[in-house]
């Protein structure tokens, strides 16, 4: 009842608003969806100089002194997302549309701190030095939904069914496995080798290694959880409800115990303040807008045209710290006349970078085109190539004289639910320097399905994608594998699997790989930028960047007043 009665309402207001929103602007492109992991080695922050130019007025207070923590608890937090895999079950969830809501019921043995440090979870444990020998043990005081104490042996069985059913999991830890001992509540693993990505997968951001327990793994060894009394997991939220493509509906756990540490982003203490989560599933950008500006979902990143309406509503602005990569991708492995490298270099030379990002994202945070935020990683590489920045139409010219291009048509395909409103410019952009384009517009699902295969007609694209982590080890497979097609690349990217990140070999990879991929310019990234979220003004906000978006610890000023 209560999902048609949020359409309804979003109708309705529609209906009142449409004429007087008529004239606005464009609306820009919905949140990067992007399945590339988190990083797992220790890594500083991403630098954050300019968070001064900020609006201060805009970002909810991290703090409401006169309310103690005991009143915090209480309410319900609607969120919304426009992605749905349709399961409850962890290890069959993938990509975006899985661990907006999954994060709250289901927890890997371990997770990571904002600084991509490996922290405790589930479990506490200890590494070897050289990698090879992994040691986990139970938390104390972990307990499932259903009340019962978490036992190693569950970790086990949990590991085992997902080495089972998630790929990267089974590549990276799974089929690494020498041996594994379980002996007075510790289970040792013994690794073959050493690989980053084996302690990535069973602390990323996503539950692919969510701890079950033992008696559900063994109910559903290789099939997804079909029941909600079997939605196990140890989170501070459990799934009391799930209405198919329509919402997850959580309530909190009493029984969950918080760390008792000072950690940082997804590791720090999960307060768990809101009595339920609801993540409604909602595919129309302007239903959602509307139920927004209606008080039907919480907040959302909704379009530009009604961040009037909604300051007069009373609600503010909150930029999420998660950066995201804004790249231009070409399609190098099809038979296409963007395989002539100088062609690439010259289309990258007629954008204009910043228009074209300040376009689709024109109150977003917009950093440099460096797809590695982290200070680390950090290089001024892409920024030094001759076509970056700017529009150079001579410069592209010059790539274009120097290219076998002779006019034939270039496609750029466009998720017209998503990425709409930058093309149009990026297309006068080139044709201005004598580049002749097509812009092809499909429905999100369509355009996922045609570019999978670069054997289609098509030379170029956008796909935001999330900046999870600040290594070269776990950046999108898109920008690594999908569409760029060059063999001293591939090794290099294998070669950055078998490294310390940020270790002096792995720099040094890095290094060479940025130099081949600004020289290549296959996948040019035109932006890393921030979304900014419209939410109410009692809504407080305690959350750190660089993770993913939980919402365990933000509460409501007056709980009482947003009850469900």
């Amino acid at each position: 009842m209560k999902a048609s009665m949020k359409t309804l309402l979003a109708l309705l207001l529609a209906a009142v608003m449409i004429l007087g929103m008529a004239a606005c602007a464009a609306k820009p492109a919905e949140p990067a969806k992007d399945d590339a992991p988190a990083q797992t080695a220790e890594q500083q922050k991403p630098a954050d100089e300019k968070q001064e130019e900020k609006p201060a007025e805009q970002t909810p207070a991290a703090e409401t002194p006169e309310q103690t923590e005991d009143e915090r608890y209480g309410g319900t937090l609607d969120l919304v997302w426009m992605e749905c895999n349709d399961t409850m079950d962890p290890q069959y969830s993938t990509g975006w549309a899985s661990y907006f809501w999954s994060m709250y019921v289901y927890e890997n043995p371990l997770t990571r701190d904002a600084d991509g440090i490996v922290r405790p979870n589930v479990c506490e444990y200890e590494l070897s030095d050289d990698g090879l020998t992994l040691k986990l043990w139970v938390r104390e005081g972990m307990t499932f939904h259903d009340g019962s104490p978490v036992e190693i042996e569950d970790v086990v069985a949990s590991l085992e069914r997902a080495g089972r059913l998630v790929k990267n999991v089974r590549t990276n830890f799974a089929e690494r496995i020498a041996s594994c001992e379980v002996a007075d509540g510790i289970a040792t693993y013994t690794f073959t080798d050493y690989r980053p990505l084996t302690m990535h997968y069973i602390s990323s951001d996503q539950n692919w290694a969510a701890v079950l327990p033992k008696e559900i793994c063994e109910k559903y060894p290789d099939s997804p959880i079909s029941k909600v009394e079997d939605a196990i997991g140890t989170g501070p939220y459990y799934l009391a409800d799930y209405e198919s493509n329509v919402c997850y509906h959580m309530k909190r756990y009493d029984g969950y115990k918080p760390i008792d540490a000072d950690y940082t982003g997804m590791a720090a203490p999960k307060k768990a303040y809101m009595d339920n989560i609801n993540v409604w599933i909602n595919f129309d950008t302007t239903s959602i807008a509307m139920a927004v500006l209606s008080g039907e979902y919480d907040m959302y990143t909704i379009n530009p045209e009604y961040f009037p309406e909604a300051q007069k509503r009373g609600m503010v602005h909150w930029y999420d710290m998660q950066y995201n990569i804004m790249p231009l991708f070409f399609n190098t492995k099809g038979e296409r006349p963007v395989n002539d490298i100088n062609l690439r270099k010259a289309i990258a030379a007629a954008i204009d970078f910043e228009q074209v990002a300040a376009l689709e994202f024109p109150d977003a945070y917009l950093m440099k085109s460096n797809p590695m935020s982290g200070d680390v990683y950090a290089t001024d590489v892409f920024e030094s190539a001759d076509w970056y920045g700017e529009s150079k139409p001579e410069l592209a010219k010059e790539y274009l004289e120097k290219s076998d291009y002779d006019g034939q048509e270039l496609v750029i395909l466009i998720d017209k639910n998503n990425n709409s409103v930058c093309q149009p410019l990026m297309e006068s952009q080139l044709e201005a320097v004598g580049i002749n384009v097509r812009l092809e517009y499909m429905d999100s699902n369509a355009v996922k399905e045609f570019y999978s295969d670069p054997m289609n007609e098509y030379d170029m694209f956008l796909q935001n994608y999330v900046v999870n982590s600040f290594t070269p080890v776990s950046l999108s497979a898109t920008a690594k594998n999908t569409f760029w097609k060059n063999e001293q690349k591939d090794e290099y990217f294998s070669a950055l699997q078998n490294t310390i990140p940020g270790s002096p070999e792995c720099l040094a990879i890095w290094k060479d790989l940025s130099e081949l991929w600004v020289e290549d310019a296959a996948v040019v990234n035109l932006a890393t930028i921030t979304y900014q979220w419209t939410v109410p003004e009692d809504l407080v906000i305690q959350m750190e960047g660089h993770t993913w978006r939980y919402f365990w610890n933000c509460y409501w000023k007056n709980p009482s007043e947003h009850m469900d």
